[in-house]
């Protein structure tokens, strides 16, 4: 109203009851008009000449030109009065102020109404408002949005200088703060907001605008960066509404591209977003990997890498040197949404010792991107490279003129005298009583040589106890603690906490901080707190008990640790606990656990914590409080003779007068217990909640009640925990109880037994934890010398190696596999199973003698599985070779217990086998699973190497899937391209990679077509940037486009391009093609012919056949027809063979025996006489018989009703399928 009065001639003041940021707005949307209307929330401020800024742009544009507005948004923090500069959607105006034009395909980034300027006549006619059903959020884009959609604007404009501030309120109350405690977030947003949006503008434009999916991939990526490993965020959704958000998103990813995924990189959105999204709501995987570096260890020269994936894990290969060489440990680590798995995290281990430690990385069959320290690599790194990126420099606040002094003290000769090579142990900053004091008073007694040291706080209640023991104490936060941390060879602490790690800031002090860190622990891991630890760089990483270790360092678990970090050496505390000989006494011990909740934050610095009001209040409270003053406990207690003491958790021990507890029972804390391990030994049993400290009465074998009333809380979101491996009611060492009532017939049960825990709670006591033989701190401090050791130690080699073994089959890299089944078979106790699988491996690489006498060598087999399996490698090592017999054998195998991809493969089996009689028998099976269209697919293989290339295609696309960026549009395309079906070839690779989809095969076929369709120009430009995306191909792809460049008379360059990569069976196949096509005959003699069995069997065929060729055209008659003769016998069936043989015959006047091997030649209706010029001139001058009446020389083929010929590849490509 002010503001009214004093512009009465600019402003119009309307007052309406809240209803809402959209009701309000469509008030003003109807009295406004002005020709440009926006939305400045009432809490934001803009710069004073914003206004200026977009009548000057607008004046600088037409009407016609500019459709939309956005402006610049900058954060204003009223903590600290701060401006920052730094939205996710910057980028827009990197170039400064511009006008974009807005198109389908058009990579534009629509903003929030509020920086926005819509044009009022473009509104009216459309009668767009905004939606008030639409909370908390996504008002603003779907507005936008639905405007976009309606209004069709040619072009947005982008002004950089026209400046909007969003205020974040210091009290967390700005929009975008309370936003996420909204149901509505998660279930009206997603459905009327995003997919009613991208619903819109299919149904009203017949395709989504790029812009508009990311106007909701950016509203999306939000939500999954809170939730993902984070579950406690939304712990107050209901199973229904979390089922139905799953339901949604699914629908929402439908319109959204996976190009627009690849290519979304804003707002945090990174490769781990990208190849969850494309896995789980896509199905497909990205068209490159990356590898991530994430850390190096210089002692033992050994790099850690990570990758993403989705679904089974994929074949890697790590080639060291030029090796393969196998992790020395690896997982996996799962990501979670909602219950879900959002990605998985492979996690790898791998000494890059020897050589140069030159590393090249494979997944999936590719050759993988290798990044480090932010710049990618697609040839890989070295040793060297590493190390240099995680080598220390001094940070920039080295020159600080409080660390200055610090840094040239810690360097001095004195305190590297005193502290070089320290060891410095720590529990909390304000008590002792832990694992680090165990630990370190048994180092005293027992290991002087290390040069150890205990932190603690001056003032804590347990300085002068350890101070009268002879500990080296030093006070906490005192300029000794930072000289020691500067110069510490260890930290060694039962937390993990910052008080413990960030003493010293980074900036400052990060090149001299160069310890290992031990996390002892505070007890034995019971939930899963991998959220909070999968933050904290730890070095060694104790654990005790075997359900524990396996929840932690197990091979696919929410935790990134593995075995090289993860040791089961025990807690050092059990060992002293087991040492002490106090009685037990008559004592009730009740030691509930803490609530988050109701403790305020942690002072700077410090373990201590702020009071919280209301505490009394709270369920935690009034339920510890009652039973403490419960009569019938009193009762129960008088009558067996029992007292009871109360001992507050650490974190709650500031309210230990707030529980109400009467005389009788009497409440310690650490200040009047500092010796915790007294109190269990003189406990006769415990009542706890869900502390760990029920594990200490496990190793003393005492019994445990625990209560669990607030078990929704605990597990729901309002403290930092959640469910583990760990269930009470399963694993607990006591019973489990929900009431008071329930509680206090458990305790009364107890007491009238003497506190004697059943047979069943020892047992699972003793499985538990294992570790009682005092030894406990030994272990710990070998496995924390063993940081300081070179040798690198490995997990169990055999589990990594079936590992990768078993995703190289599933990835069919049978190159991989084979030499990976094959060394895992010829262990003394290979399994039936790894032999067999081993006998598959070389079956598929063309080895059928190695894969026989594998099969053989399995033995007698009983299995069901197994039975199947060999059947199946029988089945189709037959069908391979022509043969039928195995068919029965396999449809024998197959039962109700055979898994979908083992009736896929029978299917193709059965198929290809041409019995009808067979295939009619399993078809109802095989049809129930799906497994037809395999079969399909491999009968359209075999149509392909049979050179009927339009019935493959016909087969590729008709069982490829529309919309989606199936493989079998590559192949349809590819075979359409054989015979000359240029426009068909274009139209289904056209469908794969308007998909999404980026194969190698599937763009080089399109510079393919475009030379088919006379366009040579597109052609060529396609060239370069394929040239240099294949530097990062696999084998087979780097093939396939170095014989297309062949074709399009490149032959240089493709011989180049092959000659720049490292050598491979499948590379040298592909250069000989080429130098033959080319009549390089020098360089074909010049190529060693690979020996059996070192590559396939048809790559080897052909190398041969080319060398004896190349003999043949340089006049070597003898040395070629020996090697004809051979391979003829080799390869009876190779008509090639046969006609090079009986050209050498020719060429050397034995006429006979090449018209005798020409007859049988000649029967064959395919044969073509052109490649063979001796034999067509033999014929020609009658030297070889007469000439054939169903073959027409050079020029014989069949035209066909298409147009086409039969048997004709119009680029003479002698393709591999």
């Amino acid at each position: 109203e002010r503001w009214q009065a004093k512009y009465p001639d600019c402003i119009r003041y309307i007052r309406k009851e809240n209803g809402g940021q959209a009701s309000a707005r469509n008030v003003g949307l109807g009295e406004a008009t002005g020709d440009w209307i926006t939305f400045i929330d009432p809490d934001d401020f803009v710069h004073p000449r914003y206004f200026e800024k977009v009548d000057s742009f607008l004046d600088e544009h037409s009407d016609e030109e500019v459709g939309l507005i956005c402006c610049k948004w900058i954060f204003y923090h009223e903590d600290g009065d701060r401006y920052v500069d730094a939205h996710p959607l910057d980028f827009r105006f990197d170039q400064g102020s511009c006008l974009v034009p807005h198109e389908p395909h058009t990579d534009t980034m629509l903003s929030s109404a509020t920086v926005s300027f819509f044009r009022r006549d473009l509104l009216s006619a459309n009668q767009l408002r905004f939606n008030e059903s639409l909370r908390p959020n996504f008002e603003d884009g779907d507005f936008a949005g639905r405007y976009v959609i309606a209004a069709d604007p040619t072009g947005v404009g982008y002004v950089a200088d026209a400046v909007y501030y969003y205020r974040k309120r210091a009290d967390g109350t700005s929009t975008s703060d309370q936003g996420w405690s909204h149901p509505g977030r998660f279930g009206v947003v997603p459905r009327e907001g995003y997919l009613a949006l991208l619903e819109r503008a299919r149904r009203e434009l017949g395709v989504v605008p790029v812009s508009l999916q990311k106007l909701v991939l950016y509203d999306l990526i939000w939500l999954y960066k809170r939730i993902v490993d984070n579950e406690s965020s939304v712990a107050f959704l209901s199973a229904t509404q979390r089922d139905e958000l799953h339901d949604t998103l699914n629908e929402v990813f439908a319109h959204i591209d996976p190009a627009t995924i690849l290519g979304f990189g804003v707002a945090g959105c990174w490769f781990f977003h990208k190849v969850a999204f494309l896995g789980l709501y896509k199905g497909l995987r990205p068209p490159r990997q990356i590898v991530y570096v994430d850390g190096y260890d210089a002692t033992k020269r050994a790099v850690r890498l990570r990758y993403f994936f989705f679904g089974e894990l994929p074949a890697e290969r790590f080639v060291v040197d030029g090796t393969d060489r196998l992790p020395a440990n690896a997982k996996v680590r799962v990501h979670d949404f909602l219950g879900q798995v959002f990605v998985k995290e492979r996690r790898v281990l791998l000494s890059l010792e020897g050589g140069y430690g030159d590393l090249r990385v494979e997944v999936g069959g590719d050759v993988a991107t290798v990044s480090l320290a932010g710049a990618q690599s697609e040839v890989g790194v070295s040793r060297a490279m590493v190390a240099r990126a995680y080598g220390r420099e001094p940070g920039p606040g080295a020159s600080w003129p409080g660390a200055r002094g610090l840094r040239k003290e810690a360097q001095s000769a004195s305190a590297r005298r005193r502290f070089d090579g320290a060891w410095m142990l720590i529990d909390r900053d304000t008590q002792a009583d832990d694992n680090a004091e165990h630990l370190y008073r048994w180092i005293r007694r027992t290991r002087p040589d290390i040069n150890a040291f205990f932190v603690l706080r001056s003032d804590s209640h347990d300085w002068s106890r350890l101070e009268a023991e002879g500990f080296r104490l030093i006070p906490f936060g005192s300029r000794d603690h930072h000289l020691l941390l500067l110069n510490a060879r260890h930290v060694i602490s039962s937390h993990a906490d910052s008080f413990v790690l960030r003493v010293l800031p980074e900036d400052a002090f990060g090149d001299l901080l160069d310890f290992r860190f031990t996390f002892l622990q505070h007890g034995v891991i019971r939930d899963d707190i991998s959220g909070w630890l999968n933050k904290k760089q730890i070095d060694l990483f104790v654990t005790s008990s075997p359900m524990e270790h396996e929840s932690v360092a197990g091979r696919e678990t929410r935790y990134k640790f593995d075995g090289s970090e993860v040791k089961m050496v025990g807690l050092s505390r059990h060992d002293g606990l087991l040492e002490r000989t106090e009685p037990t006494e008559k004592v009730v011990l009740i030691m509930p656990t803490w609530r988050q909740y109701l403790v305020g934050t942690s002072r700077l610095g410090t373990t201590e914590r702020v009071r919280r009001e209301g505490f009394e209040s709270s369920r935690y409270a009034k339920a510890w409080g009652a039973l403490l003053r419960s009569e019938r406990l009193k009762r129960l207690c008088e009558r067996h003779g029992y007292r009871v003491v109360f001992f507050p958790h650490a974190n709650m021990q500031m309210y230990a007068d707030s529980f109400g507890a009467p005389d009788w029972v009497e409440v310690a804390t650490h200040a009047t217990e500092p010796i915790l391990q007294k109190l269990y030994r003189r406990a006769a049993l415990l009542v706890t909640d869900y502390s760990s400290v029920f594990f200490e009465m496990g190793v003393l074998g005492k019994p445990v009640v625990y209560y669990q009333f607030d078990r929704d809380e605990m597990y729901g979101g309002s403290h930092p925990s959640r469910l583990g491996y760990f269930e009470f009611a399963r694993d607990g060492f006591g019973p489990v109880t929900e009431t008071e009532d329930e509680l206090l017939e458990e305790l009364e049960d107890l007491l009238e037994r003497q506190c004697e825990p059943s047979d069943e709670y020892r047992r699972r006591m003793s499985l538990t934890l294992p570790l009682r033989d005092g030894k406990n701190r030994e272990r710990t401090v070998e496995a924390i010398e063993a940081l300081d050791s070179p040798v690198l130690r490995s997990d169990d080699r055999s589990i990594t190696l079936r590992e990768v073994a078993e995703a190289a089959s599933r990835d069919g890299a049978w190159g991989l596999a084979r030499s990976s089944w094959s060394a895992i078979a010829r262990g003394e106790d290979a399994s039936a199973l790894a032999i067999l699988r081993s006998a598959e491996a070389a079956s598929r690489c063309g080895a059928p003698v190695e894969a026989r006498a594998l099969i053989e060598r399995a033995g007698a087999i009983d299995e069901a599985n197994l039975l199947r399996l060999r059947a199946l490698i029988t089945a189709e090592l037959a069908v391979a070779e022509g043969r039928s017999e195995g068919v029965d054998g396999l449809l024998a195998a197959l039962d109700e217990e055979a898994s979908p991809l083992v009736l896929e493969r029978a299917a193709a089996v059965l198929r290809l086998a041409g019995s009808s009689a067979e295939w009619a028998r399993a078809v109802e099976r095989l049809d129930a699973l799906g497994a037809t269209r395999e079969a399909s697919l491999e009968r359209a293989e075999r149509a392909y190497e049979a050179r009927a290339f339009l019935d493959a295609a016909s087969r590729f696309a008709s069982e490829a899937r529309p919309g989606w960026p199936d493989s079998a549009w590559v192949r349809a395309a590819e075979s359409y391209a054989r015979c000359g079906q240029w426009l068909r070839a274009s139209a289904a690779v056209g469908q794969y990679l308007r998909a999404g989809g980026r194969e190698p095969r599937a763009l080089t076929l399109s510079m393919l077509i475009a030379a088919g369709l006379t366009n040579a120009t597109k052609a060529r430009e396609q060239l370069g940037p394929l040239k240099a995306a294949a530097r990062r191909w696999s084998d087979a792809d780097v093939a396939f486009f170095a014989k297309v460049m062949a074709e399009l008379e490149l032959a240089e360059e493709a011989d180049e391009l092959l000659s720049s990569r490292e050598p491979s069976s499948e590379l040298q196949a592909a250069r000989v093609e080429i130098w033959t096509r080319a009549g390089w005959w020098s360089r074909v003699r010049m190529e060693p012919v690979p020996e059996p069995g070192t590559c396939k069997e048809e790559r080897r065929r052909m190398l041969v056949l080319a060398r004896a060729e190349a003999e043949l055209r340089a006049g070597d008659l003898v040395d070629a027809t020996e090697r004809l003769e051979r391979a003829c016998a080799t390869w009876p069936s190779s008509t090639h063979a046969s006609a090079l043989l009986t050209e050498a015959h020719a060429q050397m006047g034995s006429w006979e025996l090449a018209a005798g091997r020409l007859t049988t030649l000649l029967r064959e209706p395919e044969f073509d006489l052109a490649p063979y010029p001796t034999i067509e001139r033999g014929l020609r001058l009658g030297l070889l018989g007469r000439w054939p009446s169903n073959h027409g020389g050079a020029s014989s083929s069949r035209s066909k009703e298409d147009g086409s010929e039969e048997g004709e590849d119009p680029l003479h490509l002698r393709l591999s399928p």
